[in-house]
């Protein structure tokens, strides 16, 4: 029987802070909630994470969005986390770069508060999805790539400063970029950063990416391109090994091929508004609005959907699958 939590509570939370976005990205459609969905306030994050029952288990904190250097109250965030977070041993946090004086600033804040916490890491990975007009298209600006280069070059500046921040790369597979892989692994080894490679993933919370599917769906010869790229990847060990079996098993069979820390009871997915899902991408997963209801109470009544098993294995997202 698959217990529903471990007994000692989810230590991984990916938490939407906002629904704010500088980007129109051809994957994502959660900048088209930002004037019409209320997010949570300053006070009622802080009253979510003054439940023992929930914050104290915590270990891995995702702090995204939207763009989550965007977060009106982003200093505030970290120095509530630090406080709350008892365990917090790591903030991952995923920006598009674009304004590079905004971002550096927001991460010098974390790292000014981070200063008094070093065994707590922070790591930053920045989207680059694409080279050039590539990144533009899928991102939907002009000179996007030039801006984020230039914020690359300055947060790799406070690596040599900071030995608790890490800095590197994600790349989502989109039908617009799968056969320019290359290019951007070119990119990556010349900045000398780590890159990673997901998949343009269906989500129906959050980013919301469903209404977007057929603008970055992979069809089957594309997704036949992807598997040789990833395949030769492997082989050079410019992938890890296992990850890159996940990937191909997917793009060859169109299903999942291992569970996620989600389905383990081990991570939770927190909406800007207040939601709490026990998924990262389905809403069938939903448990209850943490803004109404104290997180154990949550607990006790959720009860996995009916037919879970066939929703997760079309499930494309990596999920912090390898994290212990």
């Amino acid at each position: 029987m698959l217990r529903l939590f471990r007994k000692e509570g989810p230590k991984i939370l990916v938490f939407f802070t906002t629904y704010r976005c500088n980007a129109r990205c051809i994957m994502c459609s959660i900048w088209q909630k930002q004037r019409d969905f209320k997010e949570l306030n300053f006070e009622q994050i802080e009253k979510i994470f003054s439940q023992k029952e929930f914050a104290s288990y915590l270990e891995i904190i995702n702090f995204t969005g939207g763009e989550p250097t965007l977060h009106p109250d982003f200093e505030k965030l970290l120095k509530l986390w630090v406080k709350k977070l008892s365990n917090l041993r790591r903030i991952d946090m995923p920006t598009n770069g674009i304004q590079t004086e905004i971002v550096k600033d927001r991460i010098m804040q974390a790292l000014s508060i981070l200063s008094s916490y070093p065994k707590v890491k922070f790591c930053v990975t920045v989207s680059v999805d694409g080279i050039d007009e590539i990144y533009d298209e899928i991102r939907g600006m002009e000179n996007g790539f030039e801006k984020v280069k230039k914020t690359i070059t300055e947060l790799k500046d406070l690596m040599k400063l900071y030995s608790n921040f890490s800095l590197s790369l994600n790349a989502v597979i989109t039908r617009l970029n799968y056969n320019k892989l290359w290019h951007i692994r070119k990119f990556a080894n010349k900045e000398g950063l780590y890159l990673n490679y997901t998949l343009g993933a269906i989500s129906e919370i959050g980013v919301e990416s469903v209404i977007q599917k057929e603008k970055f769906s992979l069809i089957e010869k594309e997704k036949s391109e992807v598997t040789k790229f990833l395949i030769n990847l492997k082989g050079k060990g410019e992938i890890e090994g296992n990850y890159a079996d996940f990937l191909i098993h997917y793009l060859k069979y169109g299903r999942r091929k291992g569970r996620c820390n989600f389905l383990s009871g081990k991570a939770l997915l927190l909406d800007a508004n207040g939601k709490l899902y026990r998924c990262g991408n389905y809403k069938a997963f939903y448990m209850g609005d943490m803004t109404q209801e104290s997180f154990s109470r949550i607990q006790k009544r959720f009860k996995l959907p009916k037919g879970y098993r066939k929703i997760c294995e079309k499930c494309a997202s990596n999920c912090y699958r390898d994290e212990k």
